[in-house]
Formats: structure tokens, sequence, C-alpha cells
């Protein structure tokens, strides 16, 4: 059975290499070379002396101990490297059989034996931290659960938002949308606006309007090219540097389905993509703070696979000072930062449920479903939590830890 060493594969296989680079590490410095050596005459002497000048061995049996207890359980032991994968490979059930997380490691690396002390930890650690998140999952939609695919919702309508800015590829097409818009489009907006009271809206507050509501004859020969692009999953629609096939089909399947989302009019879903395409063409450009807030939800598995792998890759360096200097502080710091490096994974879960309530509030109080791809604001709401949860998370572990040295 494959063993759970992370979250994403990414976050996973990062995790195992700093597992089998922490099993190298101390194969270097405590048995290849003499650095080990050095470090344990450096803490047995200084013990001694110590010991010593007062009078009693309380440095000398600490030193014993670390020495002990550090060589027999964290630095022997060794264990043959698991069938590793993530959670995301188990609970996703649309992932082929292929380990992600085992074939990224390996091509990081050949080496497949680890600290066994640590790999149990990180195990029983991701155990914990998965299990968690696994109950807070139960009560959701299947297309909507956290550990299917992390932030999967937040990243589906930023893709939804490219798709609507991003370049036409069928040119004849293109052509014929930007005709349309300056032939027909934009001069019924005007002319509608002419018809309202002197308290009318600015023409960009009547681009919610559709071709469709405003009665625009030219409309119905587009309108069936541009449903045949949003429905064909493997349509290849868009500029390749952006999007490769069409999100709508999974977008609409989502909308109808997920529990949260049931609020939101009955109407032609259709007709709503096609008008935000069309604005899109207007406004040429995507909302930079839901690019950037898409960055955040991007890079967080790397940064908590590398936390990960340096979280490892740094033990035998810790066992080697603690060795001389037996500062038991420089332990507990550790055993802070693992602490919160493991709760990284719970912060991201924290966020995404909360944006999943941000997003409940959206579909019931604006109209249409068009929110979710042209104002996805819970997605910014997410990437916000996803920054500030950490910092929180870090003050809260080092009062607790300090209470507990105190």
């Amino acid at each position: 059975m494959d063993s759970v060493f992370g979250l994403t594969p990414i976050d996973a296989a990062l995790s195992a290499y700093g597992l089998n680079c922490s099993g190298q590490l101390s194969d270097f410095l405590f048995i290849q070379t003499r650095i080990g050596l050095v470090a344990f005459a450096i803490g047995f002497f200084w013990s001694l002396w110590q010991s010593t000048q007062e009078g009693n061995f309380k440095h000398f049996i600490v030193f014993l101990c670390i020495s002990i207890v550090g060589g027999l359980l964290f630095i022997a032991p060794r264990c043959q490297e698991p069938a590793i994968t993530s959670a995301v490979e188990i609970y996703n059930l649309n992932t082929n059989s292929k380990n992600t997380a085992l074939s990224i490691k390996n091509s990081q690396t050949d080496i497949h034996t680890m600290p066994l002390i640590l790999s149990f930890i990180e195990g029983m650690a991701n155990v914990i931290t998965i299990g968690i998140i696994s109950i807070l999952d139960n009560g959701l939609d299947k297309n909507i659960k956290f550990l299917a695919q992390p932030f999967g919702l937040q990243k589906l309508s930023l893709q939804a938002n490219q798709f609507i800015h991003a370049p036409l590829a069928d040119v004849q097409l293109r052509e014929d949308v930007d005709n349309f818009i300056y032939a027909y489009y934009l001069p019924s907006l005007i002319m509608y606006q002419n018809t309202m009271s002197s308290k009318a809206s600015s023409l960009a507050d009547l681009h919610q309007y559709s071709p469709g509501e405003l009665n625009i004859s030219q409309w119905a020969d587009l309108k069936g090219r541009l449903s045949i692009l949003i429905n064909n999953p493997a349509q290849q629609s868009r500029d390749v540097n952006h999007l490769s096939s069409s999100p709508w089909p999974q977008i609409k399947t989502i909308l109808t389905q997920a529990n949260f989302l049931r609020g939101n009019p009955q109407k032609d879903l259709d007709d709503q993509i096609m008008a935000s395409i069309i604005r899109g063409r207007i406004e040429n450009k995507s909302q930079g703070s839901w690019d950037a807030a898409g960055a955040i939800q991007t890079a967080f598995p790397y940064i908590s696979g590398w936390a990960c792998f340096c979280l490892y890759a740094v033990f035998p360096f810790l066992m080697l000072a603690l060795v001389v200097v037996r500062q038991m502080s420089l332990f507990f710091r550790y055993l802070e930062a693992f602490v919160w490096i493991k709760s990284l994974n719970l912060c991201a879960a924290f966020s995404f449920y909360v944006s999943l309530i941000v997003a409940r509030m959206q579909a019931q109080s604006m109209q249409g479903s068009n929110w979710f791809w042209d104002y996805p604001y819970y997605v910014v709401v997410a990437s916000v939590i996803l920054c500030l949860m950490p910092v929180l998370v870090l003050v809260g572990i080092r009062r607790g830890v300090g209470e507990l040295v105190g």
C-alpha cells in the first residue's frame, strides 16, 4: 500500500526527497567523515569540564542522553523508502493509476532509504492532517472537495476569466466577433442609453446586457458559432500560451450540481458565458488581483514541499549542534518549525472552506452565474487567508512553545 507523504504530488515528492537527503547527510556527517566524531569529542570534553566546574554531572548526563538517543533513534535506524503517493492521487477519482509523486521524486534522486523515526513521524503527521481535512470534505459535493483538487474550484474560475480575455485562436471568428462588437453591439448600447433617463448608467455599466437582450438580429449566427466554441471540451479555442481547451463544460457541471450554487437564478448559462466573452473582447485584459491570487495558490505546493525538504535535510545538522552545545532550546525551535510546516495543509484547507462561504454569499447576492468567472472575489479571499493563516498559526505555536519551555 502506498504511503501518503503530502497533500499534492509536488510536496509529497519533496518531503520524500528531504528524508532521503537526511539519511545521506547523516551518513556523511557521522559515518563517512570525522565531522561527527569531532563534534562528539568536543561535546564530551566540554560537558565533562562543565560538570567538573559545577561539581555535578548534569551536563555530562545530558550529553550522554542526547548522544545515545540521537544515535539509536534518529541516526542509525534506516528503512527502505515505501511507495510514496499524495492525498490528491488517492482522493481524486479522475487521476490515472500513475504515481506522480513517486515519479517526481525519482527524477531528483535514485536514493531509496530514509531515517526510520523521521519517516514514521512524517507518516503520522500526514495521517492526522489529511484525516482532519477528509472529515471536513465529507459534507461537500464531489466536484469541490479540497482533497480531490486543492483550490481546484478557484483555479477553474481563474481559467474561465483567462478564457474570456485571451485572444480567439480562430482568426475568422475573431474578426467576426470584433466586427459585431463595433458595428452592432456598442452602437446598440449607445442607442439604448440614449433612450433612458438622465440618470442612466454609464456605457460600461450597460455591458451587462447581452446582445440577445438588445434584440440585435446579427447576433443569431455568431451565437451559434460561440456556442460550439464553449461547449466542446477539446476545442482548441484560445491562444496556446493560455489555454488548450474549453473550461465551460466542467463549470456548467459544477454550477448545476454543487449545492452552494443552486441559489442562482435559472438563466441560460450559454448566454451569460457568451456575454462575458463579448465584454472580454472590449475590456481586453483580466484583473491583475485575480492573477496574483491564482499565483499564490499555484505556488503553495512548492512552498510547502520545499519547507518539508529543508525541515528534514537540516535535521542531521541539528543533531550535530545538540551534541556540541546541548541546548534543548534548539530542539524546541525545531519542533516548533515542524508543527508549523505540517500545519500548512490545514491552513490551506481552512482558506479554501472560508472562500466557499464567500462563494455562497456571492451566489445569493449577485444576479446570474457570471460572478463565478467575471467577479471571482472568493478567489482573492482564499489567497489572502492563505497568506495570513500561517502567520497566525506561527504566532500561536511560538507562544505555546514559549510557555512550555518557560
